[in-house]
């Protein structure tokens, strides 16, 4: 085959301009640097805005949802307040019947997810009130203050909510101390402005010993009894609320009471720790917590208090030196304080945006640049490329009469030359593989082509089984030379398929002879245990087979099988025009004889000799028998030998290769 032609080296950069890389470089190169220079200038074009301007309006917008978002939520529970107040003086709620009482505040707390507590407290100490535990549970207690006893009597009914409603689960009663209506803060803000709603200071909830607020009104029933009604919830209920708005992510969202106590705040986790002031528990200052962003507000409050009535926004430094944007705002309720954190980077996202949508249009012009450059990659690369594959893919299916012509460019036609070469070459190959196949088993050839096996042979340790179809020549007598090539091709076509699971190589077929090698040419372990496994597998083949020709009204086969382990000479023999891969010795002789000798032992049983049998002792599922020492032709002395009798079929797969 001649040598593929090599392009000589042009050596000019004329020549290399024309090349499909440079062509790619430049088109890469010019694209990018329009790209990048169009982007940069628009970019500095928008960095120039005035950020704070940007930031004032943002912070509007932002605490102007927060603020209206807290208003609705106070809003709200005052139309409840108004709503009880309305169904009490109307008589359309009768505080003498309780179970009526009941199922309201238990639907208002279904109804409202914020709501902790809605509670009715009496001047004589009884106390009614529906308190939601959590997501899914809401109880409702009964106390009766006992007066002798300075103690309250608590009936507790709990429910578990779900779409249908509320479930009632179980009733508690017990006894607690100290739990009296008018001395709790809520009732006593209450009666302080009788008939207006009233905040009550933060202080701890004396059912779950978290900190809470309570509105509270309070009014003077048809009886005469002075009655406050109560809705409460916990503050870590109103932390997370505020911990789900979209700003809280980045920064922080906080509410404080005239006092400069935190309310509540957006952090994870928020809980604040309550401090001593004149023995009741209530919030903390801002200025006690560990939180870096409420720090910074902090200290911005304690430069420059804010207004009550003003929004105000400020642009400060964090210890870190990082910037942020804090600002506040009245709700107008309470005299709470709404305040946001946020470091400056947030704000910046707007300008990202701004530059995004330059992006966009960039892109676009980008996209009608580079058409023209996907057009001319189609051309030179992509046709040429999808031709290469298409050809592959027709050698890959076997048709190695396939060529390439390629003209895109230098590189292309030299590969297309190399590629034709190449198809040439494997089509040779195959053939030479296709026919040596024909004549030696596959793993001679792969060793002979590999090199592995050279002319002589080489001692090893081999089992060798030797099979033959008793009464063959009488049985072929009776039949056409068709039919008996017909009936060779099926019984070593089986024969052949019960071998190969286990490693085997078939030397030779002899007529109706099969001679098969363990341990040459390819070297395995436990060659005793795979002939013997081999020699089974070839007997459930042989029923197999007998069982359809019994079925077509044919006559039945049957075969003897001999078994020997020894050494014996492997390699190629022959002369340097006609070679042949096998094995001789007397393991290959005592092997036939065994076959032979199974003629004289009903069923032809499969017969081995001490070698092979000596190592399977022993070995579960195989029962040997031994038949003792026996004359063999052309042996001086007896040889002990072994039978078979047949187990289960073993498994090749249980055996590696």
């Amino acid at each position: 085959m001649p040598n593929l032609p090599v392009r000589d080296n042009p050596g000019a950069f004329w020549n290399f301009s024309r090349t499909l890389s440079f062509r790619l470089v430049l088109a890469t190169v010019l694209v990018v640097l329009t790209v990048a220079g169009v982007v940069h200038s628009l970019w500095l074009v928008t960095a120039e805005r005035n950020v704070d301007d940007i930031v004032a309006g943002l912070n509007r917008e932002i605490l102007h949802g927060v603020s209206g978002t807290v208003r609705g939520v106070s809003e709200d529970v005052l139309a409840s307040h108004h709503q009880m107040r309305a169904l009490f003086e109307q008589g359309l709620l009768n505080t003498a019947s309780p179970l009526e009482v009941r199922k309201y505040l238990l639907g208002l707390v279904a109804a409202k997810p914020l709501y902790t507590w809605v509670e009715i407290g009496f001047d004589n100490g009884d106390f009614w009130g529906a308190n939601r535990l959590d997501a899914h549970r809401i109880r409702f207690v009964t106390r009766r203050w006992d007066a002798e006893r300075k103690l309250s009597r608590r009936s507790t009914d709990y429910f578990r909510q779900n779409d249908t409603g509320l479930v009632f689960e179980r009733t508690e009663e017990d006894e607690e101390e100290a739990y009296y209506s008018p001395s709790r803060p809520w009732y006593q803000a209450a009666v302080a402005s009788p008939g207006r709603m009233v905040w009550s200071e933060v202080y701890l909830f004396a059912s779950s010993h978290k900190p809470g607020i309570d509105s509270a009104l309070a009014l003077r029933g048809k009886d005469g009894r002075t009655m406050v009604l109560g809705i409460g919830f916990e503050l870590k209920q109103l932390s997370d609320y505020l911990g789900r708005l979209p700003v809280a992510s980045e920064g922080r969202v906080f509410v404080m009471n005239g006092k400069s106590q935190v309310v509540a705040s957006s952090h994870r986790g928020f809980q604040p720790p309550p401090s001593l002031n004149g023995g009741q528990k209530q919030a903390p200052m801002l200025g006690e917590f560990s939180d870096p962003l409420l720090d910074v507000a902090h200290k911005v409050i304690q430069n420059e208090p804010p207004a009550a009535e003003a929004f105000r926004s400020y642009r400060v430094a964090g210890a870190s030196g990082s910037r942020y944007f804090v600002t506040l705002q009245n709700t107008g309720y309470a005299k709470w304080m709404l305040g946001t954190v946020i470091p400056e980077a947030v704000f910046l996202e707007r300008t990202h945006a701004n530059q995004k949508t330059l992006i966009v249009l960039l892109s676009l012009f980008a996209l009608f640049s580079a058409a023209a450059a996907a057009y001319l990659g189609r051309r030179w690369i992509g046709q040429p490329v999808d031709a290469l594959r298409r050809a592959a893919g027709r050698i890959e299916q076997g048709d190695f009469d396939t060529r390439l012509q390629l003209k895109q460019s230098a590189e292309f036609a030299q590969l297309g030359t190399a590629f034709n070469y190449m198809v040439a070459s494997l089509k040779e190959r195959e053939r030479e593989r296709d026919m040596f196949g024909r004549v030696v088993s596959p793993e001679v050839r792969e060793k002979l082509l590999s090199g592995q096996l050279q002319l002589g042979g080489e001692t090893c340790w081999v089992s060798v089984v030797f099979s033959d179809i008793r009464g063959f020549s009488t049985l072929s007598e009776r039949m056409t030379p068709q039919e008996v090539v017909s009936l060779l091709n099926e019984y070593l076509a089986e024969m052949s398929e019960a071998i190969k699971p286990w490693g085997g190589y078939i030397n030779n077929f002899i007529g109706d002879a099969i001679v098969v090698v363990f341990g040459a040419p390819v070297a395995h372990e436990e060659i005793e245990w795979r002939a013997v496994a081999a020699a089974m597998s070839m007997r459930e083949r042989l029923n197999r087979l007998n069982q359809r020709r019994r079925e077509r009204g044919e006559v039945e086969i049957s075969s003897g099988i001999g078994i020997s382990t020894g050494e014996a000479v492997a390699g190629q023999i022959g002369s340097f025009e006609r070679l042949l891969y096998t094995v001789i010795g007397d393991a290959v002789n005592l092997a036939a004889r065994l076959e032979t000798m199974t003629k004289d032992f009903p069923g032809n049983p499969i017969l081995m000799n001490a070698q092979t049998a000596e190592v399977l002792k022993g070995r579960e599922g195989l029962r040997l028998v031994d038949r003792g020492p026996m004359p063999i032709r052309g042996r001086a002395n007896p040889i002990e030998v072994y039978s078979l009798e047949l187990p289960e079929l073993p498994d090749s797969a249980s055996l590696s290769d």
